[in-house]
């Protein structure tokens, strides 16, 4: 079977399409490489200021309810460093959350397993209102393994996160939002328009000082306040030697809308 991610450029936005795969170590390996070439390319053109993901059918989005495969019997035979690789390998989480420019997800169906740990490393997750959510990997003896047990609680919480990994149980699109797994529910045949809406938005926003909010954002988390305001100041300063900055106070004063070229 053709386990190919689409890429499709519109404008300053592309669409990254995961395909419907297998739940098996194969198919979650073809996946997987093929993603990683997509987001190289994503990075690769400056004309690309967001990126969405989101899965080929209306009922589903990603999902994985197991884990790349290796034999019980015979990795005590092999390398700790051989078993690391292999599970490195059919992760993609941490690709999507190391992309500088803002990564949604159009969440059109079932998220479980993986599905989960890649909406939770985008930015800014919109959900159909058919759509459900589950890490069920401790059903079946072990743990999440793109970055769900990290993710989740930064996210959610802590106390809310370690009720949905204990128990593995589903939940529906409306508790999603109740307890911030989402931004929004959007009634399913609405949901790409509104996704692209949101886009668009960000597209015409100065480009640099989107990268440097997210960075900003994201890696001030794990500093301590006084580190995370003084790389607040750091990037502010770094912007003012762009042309952009300048573009935003001359169509500030003149009166007309901005047109930022990300430099």
């Amino acid at each position: 079977m053709n386990y190919e991610v689409r890429l499709d450029i519109r404008g300053n936005v592309a669409w990254i399409t995961i395909p419907k795969f297998e739940s098996n170590t194969n198919s979650i390996f073809q996946m997987a490489s093929s993603f990683q070439l997509v987001c190289q390319k994503t990075a690769q053109d400056a004309s690309i200021r967001v990126a969405i993901i989101t899965g080929t059918e209306n009922e589903f989005f990603i999902s994985t309810e197991g884990s790349p495969n290796i034999d019980s019997e015979s990795s005590t035979q092999r390398e700790i460093n051989n078993i690391r690789r292999l599970v490195s390998e059919a992760q993609i989480a941490q690709t999507i959350a190391n992309m500088e420019i803002p990564i949604l997800a159009a969440i059109n169906g079932a998220a479980i397993g993986q599905g989960v740990e890649i909406a939770l490393a985008c930015d800014i997750r919109l959900a159909s209102a058919n759509s459900k959510f589950q890490l069920p990997q401790i059903n079946s003896g072990f743990l999440p393994w793109d970055g769900g047990t990290q993710r989740l609680p930064r996210i959610i919480g802590r106390s809310q996160a370690i009720e949905l990994l204990l128990t593995g149980r589903e939940i529906d699109a409306q508790e999603a939002l109740t307890i911030s797994l989402i931004h929004q529910v959007v009634p399913q045949n609405q949901l790409l328009n509104q996704i692209q809406n949101v886009a668009e938005i960000i597209s015409e926003r100065a480009p640099i000082a989107i990268r440097y909010a997210k960075e900003a954002i994201l890696k001030g988390m794990d500093l301590p306040l006084e580190s995370g305001l003084r790389l607040e100041t750091d990037l502010n300063l770094l912007l003012h030697a762009t042309s952009d900055r300048n573009e935003g106070i001359n169509s500030f004063l003149e009166r007309r809308e901005p047109k930022f070229r990300g430099s």
